[in-house]
């Protein structure tokens, strides 16, 4: 069991000495990705011979036949904060569904006004209808009445 620790640590330490180029070869030529930060190529290398990256915690459970099973710990759900731009498309998103929400609540409005329109016998187009109601009596445009007599 020490010899195999000896020869884990001493390909750990050859590990450790390589230069980026030859980490990025060395995952060529095991046929694994080669993507990443340098760090994550080393440790992905060292998790292909068989050790533990450095920072990770390890238990190891043993097993029948005095076999030897080394187990990754569960990983806690880290609290990350939420990036800025989460926050920003989180409060898009959010936007859209308001803006779905008030047009289906026109569609509705605008069928319902559509089905009196039809009981009442009018034939007049909904939107032009409700356009013309917006626009009709402002209140700029609402003056009490004056009298010629006092217009000079």
């Amino acid at each position: 069991m020490k010899a195999q620790q000896i020869q884990l640590n001493k390909k750990e330490d050859k590990l450790e000495r390589m230069t980026a180029d030859e980490v990025k070869n060395e995952l060529k030529d095991k046929g694994l990705p080669t993507y990443g930060t340098n760090g994550e190529k080393l440790d992905r290398l060292k998790k292909y011979h068989g050790i533990t990256p450095a920072g990770v915690n390890q238990s190891v459970d043993v097993i029948q036949n005095d076999e030897v099973r080394i187990v990754a710990p569960a990983k806690p759900p880290k609290n990350i904060p939420k990036d800025d731009v989460v926050n920003k498309i989180e409060l898009i998103n959010q936007k859209r569904e308001e803006r779905r929400a008030n047009l289906q609540k026109l569609k509705e409005d605008k069928s319902k006004k559509n089905e009196e329109n039809k009981a009442k016998g009018i034939n007049c187009d909904v939107d032009f209808e409700g356009m013309i109601q917006k626009h009709r009596f402002k209140e700029h445009m609402l003056h009490n009445h004056v009298e010629a007599s006092k217009v000079r």
